[in-house]
């Protein structure tokens, strides 16, 4: 449900959240747009309001941001950006990638 609304964006909690967690939100252009250079500089002028207001929602404890660029394995044909709580592990996206078959580039020279 809605939960901040500019006129350029709104702010919403989604409505499939990663391990079921209230705190997963999302920002949404209100512009159907499928990838963020579509996004226009006025759009973009507005988002500092949207990051404030995440910010506090998440009382300016630790929380990271994310979205999917392609549209392979998006739900929506729609920029989204994802908030969730807690802190990015690098060594946690590390194994995200391996899983997919990445290497250590470093290793291979």
């Amino acid at each position: 449900y809605l939960i901040f609304e500019t006129e350029h964006w709104r702010v919403l909690h989604n409505k499939y959240p990663i391990l079921w967690l209230r705190e997963h939100i999302m920002a949404i252009p209100k512009l159907h747009l499928k990838y963020a250079f579509e996004i226009p500089a006025e759009v973009m002028a507005e988002y500092p309001h949207v990051e404030k207001f995440v910010s506090d929602f998440f009382d300016w404890k630790s929380y990271f941001t994310f979205m999917r660029e392609s549209l392979q394995n998006r739900s929506l044909e729609h920029i989204h950006y994802h908030f969730l709580p807690g802190k990015m592990n690098y060594k946690h996206l590390e194994y995200i990638l391996l899983d997919q078959g990445f290497t250590n580039q470093l290793d291979s020279e």
